[in-house]
């Protein structure tokens, strides 16, 4: 069926002549058979008959011609865009082609089909898209490993990109399942007429899937490192989940059974996380990776284990940081004491905390005291310097003694002076001075 935007006469100066003409017609026919001795029947039907044809008549005196608006055919731009994450690998219920091999079928070039329909009128432009947006040549690329789907950030971005162009329209082809819908609050920009082709139907999709995990430890490298692993398991209301880690070797480290609740006992809510955690001691200094792995416990012998939508969500690689050096703690003190004593004696023994020290050592004058020697009535100190360089030299500043550095070179200008010297110690213990 063809569509027509307007008519256009191309006369139309004659438009007076035509309606004046009409109505002279139209009056000189009503006096006609006004006069004429005829049934009032054939007088109405001879005078309409007689007025429509004038009526056409005139309308083609004014050369009408209709308008159908047509694009030139290669001016305006179309383009594809198609899902590239590996959330298309999900394989609907009773379906036995997953939601990426109908992505595939449909963006398949064969002679005929509707991509080159499209290439007769517009430009395609063809793009896929997964954590961010990518031009291409052709789909075959598509390997659907994308680990995102930013689908409203790649729709804006293609907006923006063609602003200014003659885009006609954007085709989509994914499963709506974007991993960005909270960045739809700042808009979509200034867009074409966008087409969705959404691959896949609502059903309910039997899938076990870890949504997220959680890495907590404790100040002490000693301690244990505590990994809390979030899952969900829709469609596996009877079923037994088993929660596996691995180290970095790829040996296993421990098993967790999920027990999903029983028929008789409420399920939790749509999109609700379930919770087990392990406990770590990570025996290698640094970063270690460690793998967590969910799955269908094991059956009884017979008993097939149920198809899931996808197994790509079911293992997660986790880092896990030990510390590779130790606490290290400057304790300053005017001069040796009990305190730093038997405080070096506890810490000797743990591995996690390094006591540097830097003691004031003065042999002539371990501590100011107000009353000076055996027959002085003040401290030697008020009487200022007699002028002897040795003298001087040993009141002018402090002799230090460093205990337990890790170097020749450090504390040897005594106590840290540039904010990089203090970085170097997680704590200061400034005792008597």
């Amino acid at each position: 069926m063809f569509e027509y935007d307007s008519i256009v006469f191309k006369s139309p100066e004659w438009l007076p002549v035509a309606l004046g003409v009409s109505a002279l017609v139209i009056l000189v026919s009503l006096w006609g058979y006004g006069r004429a001795r005829l049934p009032m029947h054939l007088k109405v039907t001879g005078i309409t008959l007689k007025t429509l044809g004038i009526a056409l008549l005139c309308f083609c005196l004014l050369e009408p011609e209709l308008v159908q608006e047509k694009a030139k055919p290669g001016a305006n731009f179309i383009a594809v865009l198609a899902d590239n994450s590996q959330g298309m690998v999900i394989r609907d219920a009773g379906s036995t082609t997953s939601r990426a091999e109908e992505l595939s079928k449909a963006l398949k070039s064969q002679p005929g089909d509707w991509q080159e329909a499209l290439d007769e009128n517009f430009q395609i432009r063809r793009y896929t898209f997964d954590t961010r947006l990518r031009t291409t040549g052709d789909f075959d690329s598509l390997d659907f490993k994308g680990r995102a789907s930013s689908l409203i950030g790649s729709t804006r971005n293609l907006g923006q990109r063609f602003s200014g162009r003659p885009l006609a329209g954007i085709l989509v082809f994914s499963d709506g399942n974007a991993t960005d819908l909270e960045s739809l609050n700042d808009g979509l920009g200034p867009l074409p007429p966008v087409y969705p082709v959404v691959m896949g139907k609502e059903s309910l999709i039997k899938d076990i899937s870890i949504t997220s995990v959680k890495v907590t430890s404790s100040t002490f490298e000693d301690a244990p490192v505590s990994i809390h692993c979030y899952l969900k398991a829709p469609g596996f209301p009877d079923d037994q989940i088993e929660v596996r880690l691995f180290d970095p070797e790829g040996k296993l480290l421990d098993s967790k059974l999920l027990d999903t609740p029983p028929l008789d006992t409420p399920l939790p809510a749509a999109g609700k996380a379930m919770k087990i955690e392990f406990e770590v001691k990570p025996e290698a200094l640094g970063v270690s990776f460690y793998t967590v792995e969910v799955r269908q416990a094991e059956r009884p012998e017979g008993q097939a284990v149920e198809e899931e939508a996808t197994m790509a969500n079911n293992r997660l690689v986790v880092a896990v940081e030990r510390r590779k050096e130790p606490y290290r703690i400057l304790y300053v003190a005017g001069r040796p004491n009990w305190e730093y004593k038997f405080l070096k004696r506890a810490l000797d023994d743990d591995p996690q905390i390094d006591l540097v020290g830097l003691i004031r050592i003065a042999k002539r004058e371990p501590k100011f005291v107000f009353l000076g020697r055996e027959g002085e009535s003040s401290n030697p100190l008020f009487k200022g310097f007699r002028g002897d360089e040795e003298e001087e030299g040993s009141y002018d500043k402090p002799r230090l003694k460093r205990l337990n550095v890790k170097d020749e070179d450090e504390l040897k200008e005594g106590f840290p002076k540039s904010a990089g010297e203090l970085f170097g110690y997680h704590a200061i213990i400034l005792d008597d001075l």
